[in-house]
């Protein structure tokens, strides 16, 4: 089940305004949405990540989400809210981030054997991400803050830029 993907530059999906488009899932175990699945990053493995990465052609921000969350960390589940659209002006590249309630997590999936997934409970990932991540940390501060909103089509998207760290 494991593949290796090489992605080109003409590989990359933009939007009306030139950042790169991608996707990612706060996994979370159950409705009270207090743990978060974590995954190592694959190019720093002692620090820890929220699974994302870029949207495909003909994907929907949706589907890359959920594809991203089963490669990454074999977490499979089911879709909940769309915490917001985050970007990230260093990188220039706005990521679609949703919540992924995690039913089953794979032992066999893309990425097992070059990382490490935990549950974290939220307060501790938040620490975890701050330093490394600060943008993956604001995803979980959205998830909190937004946790007993009701959400439908016309809701405002989020945007929250992530500043260089100095």
């Amino acid at each position: 089940m494991t593949k290796q993907k090489k992605y080109s530059q003409d590989d990359r999906i933009f939007d009306k305004d030139g950042f790169t488009l991608r996707a990612a899932c706060v996994c979370v175990r159950d409705d009270s949405e207090s743990e978060i699945l974590l995954v190592s990053s694959s190019a720093n493995p002692d620090r820890w990540i929220i699974p994302g990465g870029k949207i495909e052609t003909q994907e929907t921000p949706e589907y890359s989400g959920m594809r991203e969350a089963m490669e990454e960390a074999g977490a499979v589940g089911e879709l909940g809210r769309c915490l917001g659209v985050f970007e990230n002006r260093e990188r220039h590249n706005r990521t679609h981030v949703y919540v992924l309630k995690v039913n089953e997590l794979l032992d066999d999936f893309d990425d097992a054997k070059r990382r490490k997934r935990r549950w974290f409970p939220i307060e501790e990932a938040v620490q975890v991400l701050s330093p490394f991540k600060p943008l993956h940390s604001k995803y979980l501060n959205t998830l909190q803050a937004t946790k007993n909103v009701k959400v439908g089509p016309n809701s405002p998207v989020i945007l929250a830029a992530e500043s260089p760290l100095k």
